[in-house]
């Protein structure tokens, strides 16, 4: 009661959802010398607004964490750069006030998750190799569920995307998906500055930096919406780094290519 949840069951998968489609609008502020731009901006606050009223506290944290690293990276001082730096000082300002107890929440739930996360490593090491099984979490984690975990709830969930697939899949299936999108980060990063689309490779670049932070103490991309759309996103990203000319293609990580 009091978050909003939009269509999901779970305001942190909403959260997510607002923050990829803020992410990428931000990053393309002042991309464009039209009209465009006031689209953008006007998405940035529509998506703001509905990511601090889901309180989420993973879900502003690793969208602020992204949005500053990106501008600080930027290493620059155009106008897009400086418009992207003046929105996030109003979404850090606008989280402090929406949102201001979100820091003591957080605090107040880590030792909550430190002890369901020990639980959770003990399963994944009771079958390293092939796991439990894709989508039993529910039923085997119960062999393990144990105090001071709460047992006023069944577990659906790991609350946590990495612990989740090594517990259900193994580690070594269960990385299979970790380190493809890890390839195409690498992809997108290293073809990036020659791109004929730069600033939307960076955008999917900032999103799958998101989702790879805030899967690490949620499972809001165990959510069909958020797995679409993330992949639609890397999608765009890969086919516009795929872009670059061939005459960089010899160096994986070309001068200055960053976050």
């Amino acid at each position: 009661m009091g978050l909003a949840t939009g269509t999901f069951v779970n305001h942190n998968a909403f959260a997510s959802f607002a923050a990829m489609g803020l992410l990428l609008a931000f990053g393309l502020i002042g991309s464009f010398r039209d009209y465009r731009n006031y689209f953008l901006i006007g998405a940035v606050i529509f998506l703001a607004v509905a990511l601090f009223v889901s309180q989420s506290r993973m879900g502003i944290a690793s969208t602020l964490f992204v949005a500053s690293l990106w501008v600080t990276n930027a290493g620059k001082t155009n106008s897009r750069v400086k418009l992207m730096a003046i929105g996030l000082v109003v979404l850090v300002v606008a989280s402090l006030i929406v949102a201001p107890d979100l820091a003591g929440r957080a605090v107040a739930d880590l030792g909550v998750r430190f002890d369901l996360y020990q639980q959770v490593i003990y399963g994944i090491l009771e079958h390293p190799l092939i796991g439990f099984g894709g989508g039993t979490f529910p039923l085997a984690f119960q062999l393990f569920h144990m105090p001071p975990v709460s047992s006023d709830v069944v577990w659906q969930n790991a609350h946590s995307s990495y612990l989740s697939f090594w517990f259900e899949y193994g580690l070594i299936f269960g990385s299979i998906p970790i380190f493809l999108v890890a390839y195409c980060a690498r992809f997108m990063l290293a073809r990036r500055n020659y791109s004929e689309c730069p600033s939307l490779v960076s955008a999917a670049l900032a999103v799958l930096a998101y989702c790879a932070l805030h899967a690490t103490i949620d499972f809001s991309f165990e959510f069909q919406a958020n797995t679409f759309l993330l992949l639609a996103i890397i999608g765009i990203g890969m086919g516009c780094a795929a872009t670059s000319t061939e005459t960089h293609e010899k160096s994986p990580y070309p001068h200055g290519a960053s976050l």
